[in-house]
């Protein structure tokens, strides 16, 4: 097959773009002709002859909307004259608008929608985001439109996509992957992180992994859980974002939460650390989250995280109704300190769980919905 991806990078560090970087490297492997549509490419990709890479460089120094739009402009331009050489065209969203055979929806505008309406976010930046998901919600539906097939990349995506207007027969879910040879448990790493990190023998070092620029990746709910908790326990915080935006909440539990900046060694703070917190607002299927189970974590999550509805409640964490209730986080959070045997049986049924969900099986599930669609193509 010759297969056209479209995203606008495929790399290991990006959440779309590791989906994307997965299904290249599968099916280059197996043989097929795989064009790379995209902006930014992971260099060793390149390096792989079944791999070439059509660049359409991203407009920069200007805000996303603006940018995404005029990048999408551009693709579909590439397409329009293209797309006739390539036997599976691969969206990702609101690319490009032309009829292609797949589209995968990383995120649901229609439903990150509402979730603003109900964030109040105030001022002029709770007014750009309000006004980038209804661009893009409407961009979605006249997307999908024009797709053979669209893919949810978790069932709670698949029932908004359904929501918003994608019938039942054109849709399928293929769950994003973890690699478990790079996120699994060591005793050895263990010790060896937390003497780097200063972290003693007897503290629960908590982790949280996210943009926290973003409101609804939680940062806040775990911050104003942490308040009252045993002075054993500690929080380390790695991503993107600002301290100063969380001073207010940091006020009684600042010695307990370490701020670690952005961070590559994301695999070997995981193996550092007793058990993953993440009560994400809004969000698909977050690999982070599977990345924490792959590393014999247990997971404080939320239903709305998109994976919380995958884990068995008390199986391999705790997973939280409302997002927004820090006392709910705060209980899960005393209930495993107190109880460090459930923390290491969630650890191992965190394992077993997320070495269920590999890349090799997302991407030949891809493969799969290729050869199915080409097959009602030629009828």
């Amino acid at each position: 097959m010759k297969v056209l991806l479209n995203t606008h990078c495929v790399t290991r560090g990006d959440g779309q773009g590791r989906v994307n970087y997965e299904i290249a490297a599968y099916l280059a492997g197996a043989g097929h002709a795989v064009t790379l549509l995209a902006d930014r490419v992971a260099p060793e990709l390149l390096e792989h002859s079944q791999i070439t890479w059509q660049r359409i460089p991203a407009p920069i120094r200007m805000p996303d909307l603006p940018r995404c739009l005029l990048w999408a402009e551009a693709c579909t331009s590439y397409l329009r004259t293209h797309a006739a050489e390539f036997d599976i065209v691969h969206l990702n969203g609101a690319l490009a608008y032309v009829p292609h055979h797949v589209n995968t929806s990383h995120f649901v505008h229609s439903s990150f929608r509402t979730y603003l309406q109900e964030e109040h976010a105030p001022g002029w930046r709770g007014l750009y985001h309000r006004l980038h998901a209804e661009v893009n919600a409407r961009l979605e539906r006249k997307v999908y439109r024009l797709a053979q097939r669209v893919v949810a990349v978790s069932p709670k995506t698949g029932r908004e996509l359904e929501q918003s207007g994608v019938s039942t027969q054109q849709l399928q879910v293929i769950c994003n992957g973890v690699d478990s040879t790079e996120f699994y448990p060591s005793t050895e790493a263990r010790q060896r992180m937390r003497a780097t990190l200063g972290i003693p023998a007897d503290q629960m070092a908590l982790l949280y992994v996210g943009d926290f620029t973003q409101t609804r990746k939680g940062l806040s709910t775990v911050l104003a859980a942490m308040a009252g908790l045993p002075e054993h326990i500690h929080l380390y915080v790695a991503g993107k974002g600002t301290v100063s935006t969380y001073r207010s909440l940091l006020g009684p539990v600042e010695k307990q939460v370490h701020f670690l900046g952005f961070r590559r060694d994301i695999a070997e703070l995981f193996r550092a650390v007793d058990l993953f917190v993440f009560p994400s607002r809004y969000d698909s299927m977050p690999l982070v989250v599977l990345e924490a189970l792959a590393s014999g974590l247990p997971v404080v999550t939320t239903r709305a995280s998109g994976f919380g509805e995958l884990m068995g409640q008390d199986s391999e964490g705790i997973v939280i109704e409302d997002p927004y209730d820090a006392m709910a986080v705060h209980s899960a959070l005393l209930r495993l300190y107190d109880q460090a045997g459930l923390r290491e049986q969630m650890g191992r049924q965190a394992r077993r769980l997320a070495e269920t969900y590999s890349w090799q099986k997302m991407a030949r599930q891809y493969e799969a919905l290729y050869e199915a669609t080409l097959t009602e193509t030629k009828r």
